[in-house]
C-alpha cells in the first residue's frame, strides 16, 4: 500500500507561496490610486467616508493583511483535516489487521466522523489528533499555530483590534513564529547582513532559525510587515511538514510506504 503525503505538502507550499507573494507586493507598494486602472463602470457609495492619503494607505494595508492572514490560516485546517482522514484510515487498517471484516457500515461511519471533524474548532481538532496512537507534534509548533490562528481570528472578527477574546497570555496576544536571521562573520565578528553589502576582506554568510514573538496589548491593532508575514506563512509550512512526518512514522509502523516529497 502506498500513500502520497507529498501531494498535501505540494498543495500547501503552492498556496502559501502565492499568498506570501501577493501580500508582500501589496504591503510594499501600498494603495496607489495614482496608477490604478479605473473601471469603465463602477458603483459609487455615499457613506460620508473621507480619508486622507495616509489613512487610505493604512486601511489598504490592513485589508490586505486581514485577507492574506485568512488565506494562510485556512491552510492550517486543511492540514489537520487531511491528517484526520489519514489517521481514520489507519484505524480501519488496525481493525482489519486484528481480524475484523470491514463492511459498508464501517466506511459510512468513517465518513460521518470526517464530517463531524470538519465542524470542530482548531483547538478541538488538535486535541483529537494528538490523542491518537503513534502520532505527535512538537509542542512549540502547536503553540505557533494556535497563536497564528488567534491573530487570524482577531483580524477577521474584530478588525485586528485585540480584545478579551484574543488574549493568549494575561492581558495580551502573543504571536509566535519561525524566522530566519542572516549575518556575516568577518574575522570572527558577526555583523548583520544588509544587502547590498561589500566586504573588502570577504566573510562567511551565516543563517540560523530563530523563534520570533510579537506582543499586542489589549486595544492594540495587529500589524505585520512583509517579512513577518512571509515568515509566518513559512511557519505554517513547517507545521505541515511536522504533521506529514508524524503521519508517515505512524504509517510505516503499519507497513505502509510513502511517495517521497518533492517540494
Amino acid at each position: 500500500m502506498n500513500l502520497n503525503l507529498a501531494a498535501l505538502l505540494g498543495r500547501i507550499n503552492r498556496s502559501l507561496e502565492e499568498a506570501s507573494r501577493f501580500v508582500s507586493l501589496a504591503l510594499s507598494k501600498g494603495s496607489d490610486t495614482q496608477t490604478a486602472e479605473i473601471a469603465p463602470f463602477s458603483i459609487q457609495f455615499n457613506s460620508g467616508l473621507s480619508w486622507s492619503r495616509e489613512e487610505e494607505n493604512l486601511a489598504w494595508r490592513h485589508w490586505i493583511l486581514k485577507n492574506g492572514f485568512r488565506d494562510i490560516a485556512e491552510l492550517i485546517s486543511v492540514v489537520l483535516e487531511e491528517a484526520h482522514q489519514v489517521l481514520t484510515f489507519y484505524a480501519l487498517i488496525d481493525r482489519q489487521t486484528a481480524g475484523e471484516t470491514l463492511n459498508a457500515a464501517a466506511l459510512a461511519a468513517r465518513d460521518r466522523d470526517i464530517s463531524r471533524f470538519h465542524r470542530l474548532s482548531l483547538s478541538d481538532k488538535l486535541e483529537w489528533l494528538l490523542a491518537q496512537p503513534d502520532f505527535s507534534i512538537p509542542d512549540e509548533k502547536i503553540e505557533e499555530i494556535k497563536s497564528i490562528n488567534a491573530a487570524r481570528n482577531c483580524l477577521g472578527h474584530r478588525s485586528g483590534i485585540v480584545g478579551e477574546r484574543d488574549k493568549t497570555h494575561e492581558n495580551m496576544l502573543i504571536v509566535k513564529w519561525l524566522g530566519l536571521d542572516t549575518a556575516v562573520e568577518v574575522e570572527g565578528v558577526e555583523i548583520p547582513f544588509e544587502p547590498p553589502m561589500y566586504l573588502e576582506k570577504g566573510g562567511t554568510v551565516i543563517t540560523r532559525l530563530v523563534r520570533r514573538t510579537k506582543e499586542f496589548q489589549l486595544g492594540d491593532r495587529i500589524t505585520f510587515d512583509e517579512r513577518e508575514f512571509s515568515e509566518i506563512a513559512w511557519t505554517i509550512f513547517a507545521f505541515a511538514q511536522a504533521v506529514t512526518s508524524a503521519l508517515e512514522s505512524a504509517g510505516k509502523a503499519r507497513g505502509i510506504t510513502f511517495t517521497e516529497a518533492q517540494v
